[in-house]
């Protein structure tokens, strides 16, 4: 559905049911919502016109991203945990799929099978382009036995495999793995004081506005209980560069993003949806919500 910015009022519904949570994605530009929708272990990625209309279907997969020009989607492609196999087996076939919509033209970007030897699989949970439509923010989550989260960043004209080499170096970018078969480089090493990325967006000065969780007595390397901060970072260091918000104990935070301007930021909490305005605090525009995009 589209709500008013402002008043948080809910304007017209464009798809009534089924649409997976985090998975929406508007593109301003071309004014089409791109979202999934949940049929098992084979979700599709769907878009409607934010006038309304009838959806069609664009592709097989999930967590759609669209360029801002509106020429490529992204998406994720992955049937982790349905099969039954081993996760290891399943993950050779998880990959970032990049589509041309005006040429068909499809490019997959699996998990290098060396680290497919060496390292447990990465689920893509949320991925996000750069306002140059040159880089993917990937957020992704380990399948099993983990919490932590990896934010990493690559560049689909260049890189092979969508997965962060197994022994990061904080200064790499994909420019500069040395790596013979490139692939996505992590913002930042994960585990720093036992923190780590659930979710990440790119913002239109090229920076990062991060969910990160962080416990609660992380000068001490406590496992837990978790708190959460939304943050903006820059993505060659992962050095923060504000806090945003710090969020309340015991509730999901999904959907970091931010208007054209930059100036007015969007996130979950829970099923609130929040926005912050410049410097101002947070505030709730709206509640009962899955996922959302500005």
């Amino acid at each position: 559905m589209v709500l008013d910015p402002v008043s948080g009022a809910r304007l017209r519904t464009l798809v009534a049911t089924g649409v997976v949570g985090d998975s929406v994605a508007l593109n301003a530009r071309d004014h089409q919502v791109y979202f999934e929708e949940d049929l098992g272990c084979a979700h599709e990625v769907w878009r409607v016109d934010v006038a309304g209309g009838a959806p069609s279907r664009v592709a097989l997969g999930s967590a759609p991203a669209i360029s801002p020009d509106g020429a490529r989607l992204a998406y994720a492609l992955e049937h982790i945990g349905c099969g039954g196999s081993d996760p290891r087996a399943e993950a050779a076939y998880v990959r970032v799929m990049v589509k041309d919509l005006r040429t068909g033209v499809i490019h997959q970007y699996p998990t290098a099978p060396r680290r497919l030897r060496e390292e447990p699989p990465l689920v893509i949970r949320h991925l996000s382009w750069s306002a140059d439509g040159v880089r993917l923010a990937l957020s992704l989550e380990p399948w099993q036995d983990d919490t932590c989260g990896v934010l990493a960043v690559m560049d689909p004209a260049v890189d092979r495999y969508y997965v962060p080499s197994p022994k990061p170096d904080p200064g790499l970018n994909s420019n500069s793995n040395p790596d013979p078969s490139p692939d996505a480089a992590p913002v930042s090493v994960p585990g720093v004081n036992g923190s780590c990325y659930l979710e990440g967006g790119y913002l239109p000065d090229g920076h990062l506005f991060v969910i990160r969780q962080v416990p609660q007595d992380a000068e001490r390397g406590s496992s837990g209980p978790w708190r959460y901060l939304m943050e903006e970072i820059a993505p060659g260091s992962g050095v923060v560069l504000r806090t945003v918000a710090i969020g309340e104990r015991g509730r999901p935070y999904l959907a970091p993003s931010a208007d054209a301007s930059g100036q007015w930021l969007l996130y979950l909490s829970g099923p609130d949806l929040k926005v912050v305005h410049g410097e101002a605090r947070a505030r709730t525009l709206a509640s009962g919500y899955l996922a959302a995009d500005w």
